[in-house]
This record gives C-alpha cells, structure tokens and sequence, in this order.
C-alpha cells in the first residue's frame, strides 16, 4: 500500500520472513537480519505491528548515504 507516508509491506500477507527475504535475495538470513536492524536505526524502514513502513523518500536518501 502507498500513502503520504511511504509504502506500507504486510509481512503477514506477504509472507515476508527474513528466511524469505534472503532466499529471494540470494543473501543470508543473518544479512537480511543486519541490514533490516540497520535501516530501523536510521529511519529508512519503521516497524508497524506486522508492518513494514519505507517512509516517503527514504530510497532516494538511502542512494545518496556514504558507506551504507
């Protein structure tokens, strides 16, 4: 779902675990673990219940970050 506010992910809906993401992804569950923990921290995904939230701006500001 998209919004003012980003785009919203059903991670129930869409069956979205880390082990899910990693296989789509060809990463590790570890990596996905770590870079999930590492876009919460700096805003770029905000956990809503079952929900991940991409805030409105956030793959634009993510492309321009440094050592990212």
């Amino acid at each position: 779902r998209v919004n003012s506010q980003g785009t919203s992910l059903s991670t129930t809906m869409m069956k979205l675990t880390h082990n899910n993401l990693a296989m789509l992804t060809g990463m590790t569950r570890v990596t996905i673990t770590r870079l999930i923990g590492k876009y919460k921290k700096h805003g770029f995904i905000v956990e809503q219940g079952d929900d991940y939230l991409i805030p409105a701006g956030a793959a634009t500001a993510l492309r321009r970050c440094e050592n990212f």
